[in-house]
């Protein structure tokens, strides 16, 4: 029996038909580095120049939304490929991976979806923390893991925090992942900015003054999809409206296109004071055993709000709240589900979010 291809098709990872779901544009030569991404970037050179070896296997990438995790992981991939075209290498987001292991399980083919995934020498999957909570998934990716590093295969993964603070994912999973190297990528510095405005004003046939340059790359926040986004807009508008590209130009442009930062870091004792003030409680009662609605809806819209709002994981959470890490994901997981139907609820994450935001 044939296991499926990644787009569903029956296709063997030998024959010419097998797509790595690569995207040719996004190789190392076009992946602009500075000083504040050039270890990440070395270290992903060095595994696509010397597949195989087990230095840096696993590679744990993560890092923000937007700053080309997903650009760096593909050159991984397409370089290997450049050099070794019989090489057997895939890039799969983990959300794909997911529906494509939900139609194996409906079509009773999950030894053969398992196997076809262990012929690969690269495997790239992108956006890990789609794993959280998603117990059957994560024991399908267990032992292709574990066949592909015990092969020296190549293993790389993306995702937006370290393995430490993946929420719902089992343990020896998490082991795993630590096996290899943990890079961050950070958001690009100023330097950087400029070197990638330039670059994607060059590829779009424009020129921008230096002055416009340094404009964006001033008040931009530094994703880098965000930066592509402002070099659009110039271009387009540009054109639209027959206009030179100068800094008034540039200013409309910003204006539709960077998100307002934040005028300052919200942190855990904040979210406490804002729920509290808006259940009318006495902060004190939210870290006691009560169960009164009021106090527990709370104290689970701080769960809730300090999951998304900061940086600390669950367990942290729960230290702060004095609860246990699986109440803290029962209250996260609690306020998801009842965000879309229980106005109370709804309304007040949108107000305490709102107050701890101005």
């Amino acid at each position: 029996m044939q296991a499926p291809s990644p787009m569903g098709e029956p296709a063997s990872a030998s024959t010419p038909d097998f797509d790595p779901q690569l995207n040719e544009s996004l190789t190392f030569e076009n992946y602009m580095v500075g000083e504040s991404n050039r270890l990440p970037f070395t270290i992903a050179e060095y595994i696509a120049n010397n597949p195989g070896k087990n230095d840096f296997n696993p590679f744990f990438l993560y890092g923000e939304v937007g700053v080309g995790k997903t650009h760096l992981i593909q050159a991984i991939g397409i370089r290997v490929k450049e050099r070794k075209p019989n090489a057997k290498v895939l890039f799969v987001p983990l959300r794909q991976f997911q529906n494509l292991m939900a139609s194996a399980t409906i079509h009773k083919t999950i030894p053969s979806f398992v196997n076809w995934f262990q012929q690969m020498d690269v495997l790239l999957i992108d956006d890990l923390q789609e794993l959280s909570h998603k117990d059957g998934t994560a024991n399908v990716l267990f032992p292709i893991f574990n066949h592909l590093h015990q092969n020296g295969k190549t293993l790389v993964f993306t995702c937006d925090r370290p393995p430490m603070d993946l929420d719902g994912i089992q343990d020896r999973l998490i082991d795993r992942f630590k096996w290899g190297i943990t890079e961050k990528l950070t958001k690009p510095d100023f330097a950087l900015k400029k070197k990638i405005l330039k670059f994607k004003a060059a590829k779009n046939g424009l020129r921008i003054p230096e002055e416009v340059i340094e404009l964006i790359a001033e008040q931009s926040t530094g994703s880098v999809r965000e930066l592509e986004g402002i070099v659009m807009g110039i271009l387009t508008r540009s054109i639209t409206l027959n206009a030179p590209i100068d800094l008034a130009l540039a200013h409309e442009v910003m204006k539709h296109s960077i998100k307002k930062i934040e005028q300052k870091n919200i942190n855990f004792d904040m979210i406490v004071e804002a729920t509290a003030e808006f259940y009318k409680l006495n902060p004190d009662v939210i870290f006691s055993k009560s169960r009164v609605r009021d106090i527990a809806d709370a104290r689970q819209v701080i769960m809730y709000l300090s999951h998304k709002l900061t940086t600390l994981s669950s367990s942290a959470i729960g230290q702060k709240l004095n609860r246990r890490h699986a109440t803290v994901l029962h209250g996260i997981s609690a306020i998801e589900d009842r965000l879309p139907y229980a106005k109370d609820i709804s309304l007040a994450v949108e107000k305490i979010e709102e107050e701890l935001r101005r």
